[in-house]
């Protein structure tokens, strides 16, 4: 996700006594603002991307057909696992039928938050609103989703923040910077019901940013698991 960086030497002791192995033509060390020689060949210093463990409450949520104002809702809530804080931005692939109470925002991490001085929390909660009937006749009259059962993908980026003062909105300047968490949103196209409820199914991926619930990558493991024991076989 960010580029895997590893420090050298500092650039006022390279001299003539020092001799630096040039690595290949595409991976040659080079200087960054004349204090640091950049290299993968044999580091003093290495840099690790610090890991991101995020996940969510709730990834399926149940919308049904409500005819007038108040806009129904559903909650879920984001847990920050890491040791740094996170920033978070919500998008979703209906920005009409559906919107939330917060878009953009900053999660502390969990170690501030077993710091009993310290008044912050790892968790943020976030509600989901979907506009009723009546807004979907006044604005499009035309559309064909007042009735019809569908699914919508709410996507919840997530990145490192590693300074107080930088803006959520910051953190997704630059392109797969991110990890993602998926929720589907579903309209069941009848009036409400009790049973139309926030769920969260652990078989399906994107909840956490670790990989739990992800069947491609569970199989993947069993097999590698099943050959390493087969390979330490006695014979």
């Amino acid at each position: 996700m960010f580029p895997y960086l590893q420090l050298f030497i500092p650039a006022f002791l390279l001299s003539t006594n020092w001799s630096v192995k040039m690595a290949p033509p595409l991976d040659q060390p080079y200087m960054s603002h004349e204090n640091w020689v950049w290299t993968d060949e044999d580091p003093d210093v290495e840099l690790i991307e610090p890991s991101i463990r995020v996940s969510i409450t709730k990834n399926w949520l149940l919308f049904g057909r409500e005819e007038s104002k108040p806009p129904i809702e559903q909650t879920f809530s984001i847990i920050n696992h890491s040791d740094i804080p996170v920033a978070f931005k919500i998008v979703c692939s209906d920005n009409y039928a559906y919107f939330v109470d917060k878009k953009l925002g900053i999660i502390q991490a969990e170690r501030l938050h077993r710091i009993p001085f310290v008044l912050t929390k790892n968790i943020q909660q976030i509600t989901v609103y979907r506009r009723p009937v009546s807004c979907f006749r006044q604005d499009y009259p035309e559309t064909n989703k007042l009735t019809m059962h569908h699914k919508e993908r709410l996507h919840i980026l997530v990145a490192p923040i590693f300074t107080w003062t930088t803006s959520p909105a910051a953190a997704f300047v630059f392109t797969k910077n991110y990890e993602k968490l998926r929720i589907c949103l579903e309209f069941t196209g009848k009036p409400p019901s009790p049973i139309d409820v926030a769920t969260l199914r652990t078989n399906r991926r994107g909840w956490t940013t670790w990989g739990a619930g992800d069947p491609k990558k569970e199989n993947t493991d069993a097999k590698e698991q099943s050959a390493r024991s087969s390979n330490n076989a006695p014979t």
